[in-house]
């Protein structure tokens, strides 16, 4: 069997698992698992999405009046449909021919490029580190969304999403060497703020600060490098809501330090990038996957 016909495998058995035969759904799950990792790699998100699915009670009722099967359907149904997505997205992603997929293509007016003429594009996700739920959804979810959702055949790239975690360890300063490894070879840096821009870099030879933090050098690298002749494009995401300070926090001073450091390098920043404000973590990826699109078309050709 092919990859496709794997997946398609997969879902007619799952269309016959009921509560009934959960044994049965305990071998189908740890199968499912290991198709993952052989078909989209020990670090895909549908490894994360498939543990998140829950199929037992939230709130468990003593005396034995527990609904279990309700629960347990609900989430055989959302392990139903991840298989589904699995499936669209590997045929999306191959050479695959498709009916039904051709048709929804052509009615959206979407053109069918040559797989082998799509340009890469790297981009590079910068956040400090309290930009957690947003970098994750960036960097697991960011580059399938923007090719299930066809922006790459409307831009013409396929973009490459890199983050600090795929370095090495190795020895050596760590913000020049994510400088070396990745911010000099990628062709976007996207950063995305929060309430905290983050601890300064050092220079090595003389020990003093040399930017107002790791974010803020990535960034900067993009668009205050005029020496390149292709500098990175630079995009900048903040947080639209204040963080929420109380007087009685014993981390008030701390919190309110880093807000103040954030809002002054936007303000430095205003007049040299159009950045844009989220209000929702979940947002990051809509106006992310767009914002990518509209800059290769401008930028990329």
């Amino acid at each position: 069997m092919n990859e496709i016909e794997l997946l398609e495998n997969l879902v007619e058995t799952a269309s016959k698992i009921s509560y009934n035969n959960k044994e049965e759904f305990d071998v189908l799950e740890k199968r499912t698992e290991m198709l993952i990792r052989k078909l989209f790699g020990d670090e895909s998100h549908y490894i994360n999405d498939l543990k998140n699915i829950r199929y037992s009670p939230s709130i468990i009722v003593s005396g034995g009046s527990t609904d279990w099967k309700s629960p347990f359907e609900r989430g055989l149904k959302q392990f139903r449909n991840l298989i589904q997505v699995m499936l669209e997205d590997k045929k999306l992603s191959s050479n695959y021919t498709n009916e039904k997929t051709t048709e929804f293509i052509k009615a959206e007016h979407i053109p069918e490029p040559d797989k082998k003429e799509l340009k890469e594009i790297k981009v590079l996700i910068a956040s400090p580190g309290d930009v957690t739920r947003e970098r994750e959804l960036l960097l697991d979810k960011l580059e399938t969304k923007f090719r299930r959702e066809h922006y790459e055949e409307r831009c013409g790239a396929r973009i490459i999403v890199e983050g600090w975690e795929s370095i090495a360890s190795q020895t050596g300063y760590a913000q020049d060497i994510i400088n070396s490894d990745l911010v000099s070879k990628s062709n976007i840096i996207l950063a995305v703020f929060r309430h905290k821009l983050g601890s300064p870099t050092i220079d090595i030879k003389t020990g003093k600060d040399r930017s107002p933090s790791g974010t803020a050098e990535e960034l900067l690298f993009a668009i205050r490098n005029k020496l390149l002749t292709n500098p990175p494009l630079g995009m900048a995401y903040f947080y639209a809501n204040a963080p929420v300070l109380s007087l009685d926090s014993v981390d008030f001073e701390n919190t309110k330090t880093n807000w103040e450091r954030l809002k002054e390098f936007r303000e430095e920043i205003k007049n040299e990038i159009l950045y844009k404000t989220y209000k929702h973590e979940e947002e990051i990826l809509d106006i992310t996957c767009k914002d990518l699109c509209d800059n290769i078309i401008k930028y990329f050709k």
